[in-house]
């Protein structure tokens, strides 16, 4: 929110309205409203400083809309309650709003051209679906930036690189072997970044297929695998799907695609 408030012409009245989804609708606003001044000398100072912007596009893009599913959702199928979940909607808690879909094209264009620049993009979704939310970033930072590339490299050397990974997020000779392997070359243009196929993780090579046969087998009870609303508030009862993809747990694995 921070970006959005320093790139307002001078003079702007910048006081936030009390209520949550007014306050929500008002911060979308802003991005109609931006000065192309202020925003010239926003890239400027970040990028004379090595200042990398992490977009959180995944988010925003899904803000204030109903919970869109995932451009891919293939390998729900080991949990279709889960699937269910996010074919029908979800809790992002906000009424829609005109302002929300519109104040997206904007926010796209300041990715766009903050790279145009030589600014640096790194991979963050801010989502609700962990790991899925992060192929959805990859996907639209490519779609920003008209660059499958720039959208690899988010979430691949410059995540490593922003963690001070340098160890992973390449494919070079003397890195962490870990990686991701897609089913067709994820330069092409496609409709979205497709989802990995097989990983290689600690010498080992794990496909889709003895995935899914281990997550039925960690997750047997149906009810496991829901999300449940008690009392108007949403809770997750897939725990182990919360954990964050850059943990210690599992080095970085899916940072570690190829760089090319």
């Amino acid at each position: 929110m921070g970006l959005v408030l320093a790139v307002q012409p001078a003079g702007a009245q910048l006081t936030p309205p009390g209520s949550e989804d007014a306050f929500w609708q008002w911060e979308k606003a802003l991005w109609l409203t931006v000065d192309s001044a202020q925003v010239d000398t926003l890239f400027r100072e970040m990028i004379a400083a090595n200042v990398w912007l992490e977009p959180t596009l995944a988010s925003e893009y899904h803000f204030g809309r109903p919970l869109l599913p995932p451009r891919q959702t293939e390998f729900l199928d080991a949990a279709p309650s889960l699937r269910a979940l996010l074919l029908g909607g979800g809790p992002t808690g906000l009424r829609p709003a005109p302002v929300f879909p519109a104040a997206w094209p904007r926010q796209a264009a300041f990715v766009r051209e903050f790279v145009r620049r030589g600014g640096i993009v790194v991979a963050g979704s801010d989502g609700l679906s962990p790991g899925v939310d992060l192929h959805e970033e990859i996907a639209l930072i490519a779609e920003a930036t008209g660059s499958p590339m720039i959208g690899l490299q988010a979430a691949t050397r410059n995540a490593a690189l922003a963690l001070n990974h340098p160890e992973v997020g390449t494919v070079v000779l003397g890195q962490v072997g870990d990686a991701v392997v897609y089913p067709r070359d994820p330069l092409e243009p496609s409709d979205g970044t497709p989802l990995p196929s097989r990983v290689i993780k600690g010498g080992v090579l794990f496909d889709g297929d003895s995935l899914r046969a281990e997550f039925r087998r960690r997750v047997r009870r149906p009810r496991a695998l829901a999300w449940r609303r008690p009392a108007g508030a949403w809770r997750s009862g897939v725990p182990a799907l919360s954990r964050c993809s850059a943990c210690s747990t599992c080095r970085f694995g899916s940072f570690a695609s190829a760089d090319h």
